[in-house]
């Protein structure tokens, strides 16, 4: 009989997504956050409290999607990278690349847009030595990050803009599917 071991992690976010590499034995977990805003200004809602039929005066209350790099045996994280405002976390894969011996994170977003009921933008990522994320510039509608564990830090490899958000990825052929 095979023995289960279930334990619980304080992260203090959300996890949304995860992925495994061997060959770092790290986890990618991709999670949600919900923080105050940082103004801390008070803003009315846009519904009634059914039992006063009152306006609510509430917090602004914001997601941040992260992904965290964690040690596969005690979980503790190494790295963190966090996303625009408007983007969250919807997919994640560890694979590696044809003609490419490393190994790579691979994670889908979406940006959300409090007007649209399905998110139509998203950005396909990648981060690597020597580039800059914050160098890069574009239309964004999708984006798919990879990354490489280098020294225990998350560094991007590369993006790529997608034309609407990425649930899913998959590895096919050495090469990539979303």
């Amino acid at each position: 009989a095979k023995l289960s071991h279930n334990s619980t992690i304080a992260l203090g976010e959300m996890p949304r997504r995860i992925a495994y590499q061997e060959s770092s034995r790290t986890l990618c977990v991709l999670t949600a956050k919900m923080e105050v805003n940082e103004s801390g200004e008070e803003e009315e809602a846009n519904y009634l409290d059914s039992s006063t039929r009152k306006v609510l005066s509430v917090r602004l209350v914001v997601d941040k999607h992260l992904i965290d790099i964690l040690k596969y045996h005690y979980f503790a994280v190494l790295d963190s990278y966090k996303l625009e405002p408007t983007e969250c976390v919807a997919s994640a894969l560890a694979t590696t690349f044809q003609d490419s011996a490393e190994d790579f994170y691979v994670v889908g977003t979406a940006y959300v847009i409090p007007t649209e009921v399905e998110p139509t933008k998203g950005l396909l990522c990648s981060l690597t030595n020597g580039n800059n994320p914050n160098q890069l510039s574009c239309l964004i509608l999708g984006r798919i990050l990879v990354f490489r564990v280098q020294d225990r830090k998350l560094q991007i490899v590369t993006e790529a803009r997608t034309r609407g958000a990425v649930y899913s990825l998959e590895h096919l052929s050495g090469k990539l599917l979303a």
